[in-house]
């Protein structure tokens, strides 16, 4: 999985942080669940961040986050990758 920040835009808006995707309605009470994700971007502007996925099957999916949930994001991610720690001879960055 690769991750890549695009620069930061002057715009809160999704649309002018990223093409104009299809919005999809999410129907029933959820969770709701994606493909396999094998690629994330990430796209941040003054107050939200779009975290792009590309998935198993082609398709790309876009979640809009405020700033803080990526902040929230980071921290979960970091207590996973401490809980499941590096294989041998190798460390996280």
């Amino acid at each position: 999985m690769t991750r890549r920040a695009r620069p930061p835009s002057n715009d809160n808006r999704a649309d002018r942080i990223l093409p104009r995707g299809e919005d999809v309605e999410l129907n029933g009470v959820g969770p709701f669940n994606l493909p396999l994700t094998v690629d994330v971007e990430l796209a941040l502007g003054d107050a939200l961040a779009v975290v792009e996925l590309a998935t198993v099957d082609g398709q790309t999916v876009r979640v809009p986050l405020t700033l803080q949930a990526i902040a929230d994001l980071h921290d979960l991610t970091r207590q996973v990758l401490d809980a499941i720690g590096p294989n041998d001879g190798e460390t996280f960055q």
